[in-house]
């Protein structure tokens, strides 16, 4: 398929990680938690008995805060990756589905269909949110659209008139792949995860711009500049940041108008 392929290292990778997302010992954690206290636990008796392990005390105390500190970093960016986290490194969160302003979908597809691609699923059944979303919709379409035969690829292709809906859909076997902005996945993830019990996913779309704030064609320069400005502290402001985190928001960008002209230049002729 064109564009960016799923945001796993392989396929294997990525069935055995959407397997044990459908269990309760994942959603609990309590590897994750076991695996920190493994390991802090481990270097805190080794700095207690350091005389009695034969260690020099000269390079114990610095050794055994860099390996705890290299540690803490490694389980958060493994946290991040396998649970679908937006991050501040860019390199990480295009991983993830974005890249600083932009983003893209996944295509989600129920956990029997683990080993497809997106070419197996010519003749068969999608959902989308509504006709007139990027995420749901075009995307998917813009997708696709290089492997229809005769200008079709899906069988049918039903509005859910939401993502939840369009989830609900998938796991109630009504139609077979979804596309769902990486964001709102990642929504789920954190505090819904029995919505995406049994699903997985099995591609991504292109990066696209996000979602643009509009304001009005008479809006002064000056004001215009006020708004950028408070967005700008919105996004920087310590107080806010728990709102940030909660929303994944990292940042505020000010794209050009023509990325958003390139996302109607790309939608298939009708």
């Amino acid at each position: 398929m064109g564009g960016h392929k799923a945001a796993w290292l392989d396929g294997q990778q990525r069935e055995v990680v959407h397997t044990l997302a459908c269990g309760w010992l994942w959603r609990s954690e309590l590897p994750t938690w076991l695996l920190i206290a493994t390991v802090y636990g481990g270097w805190f008796l080794t700095l207690a008995n350091w005389q009695a392990l034969g260690l020099l005390p000269a390079t114990l105390l610095p050794a055994t805060l860099l390996l705890i500190w290299f540690t803490t970093w490694y389980l958060s960016v493994q946290h991040e990756l396998i649970h679908g986290h937006p991050t501040r490194w860019p390199a990480v969160n295009h991983l993830l589905g974005c890249d600083e302003y932009r983003y893209s979908s996944f295509m989600v597809a129920r956990l029997e269909d683990a080993q497809n691609t997106l070419e197996d699923f010519l003749g068969r059944r999608a959902v989308c949110n509504s006709a007139d979303s990027q995420s749901g919709f075009n995307a998917l379409q813009n997708t696709v659209a290089p492997l229809a035969r005769r200008g079709r690829f899906f069988s049918d292709v039903i509005l859910s008139g939401s993502h939840r809906q369009s989830l609900v859909a998938l796991q109630q076997d009504s139609v077979d792949l979804a596309a769902i902005d990486c964001v709102s996945w990642a929504l789920f993830m954190r505090h819904e995860p029995d919505e995406l019990e049994n699903l997985i996913v099995i591609g991504q779309t292109p990066l696209t711009p996000g979602l643009p704030l509009i304001t009005s064609s008479r809006t002064t320069p000056e004001v215009l500049a006020a708004l950028r400005s408070a967005l700008h502290r919105l996004v920087t402001d310590p107080a806010c940041q728990a709102v940030r985190e909660a929303l994944f928001i990292a940042g505020f960008s000010q794209p050009e108008r023509r990325e958003y002209a390139e996302v109607v230049a790309r939608q298939p002729a009708p």
